[in-house]
């Protein structure tokens, strides 16, 4: 959200609309809803694959749920003592291409403990 946000608030006034840098924002953002297109698959495949009850499949979404409640309180007070963004967006990045890497292995053969580790 912070690439979308900052892209309306720069797009005009810092850059100028069609310029590399909105372009990239909006691009970004784009590539970043593969975490929102993660909540709604995760249980489906927990469901479908792993064979979890329908409750127990939308219980998997909990570490991943814990992780983003944390990392955002966290990421939350860096950025309000220290007034810079950066740092934390491109972690943040990090964390979510490693996360859609650990989803890109899933299979038929995955364990249970092995989903929700990745969720985490």
């Amino acid at each position: 959200m912070i690439s979308l946000l900052l892209a309306f608030v720069w797009g005009g006034s810092q850059y100028a609309w069609g310029s590399w840098q909105i372009i990239g924002l909006f691009v970004l953002t784009a590539a970043l809803f593969g975490m929102f297109g993660a909540i709604a698959f995760i249980p489906l495949y927990a469901q479908s694959v792993v064979r979890f009850s329908a409750t127990n499949s939308g219980l998997v979404l909990a570490p991943m749920s814990a992780g983003i409640i944390i990392s955002s309180g966290i990421a939350g007070q860096i950025i309000s003592r220290t007034g810079k963004y950066k740092a934390s967006s491109i972690i943040g990045m990090a964390i979510a291409v490693a996360g859609m890497y650990l989803f890109s292995q899933l299979s038929v053969d995955t364990s249970s403990f092995q989903l929700v580790a990745d969720m985490g």
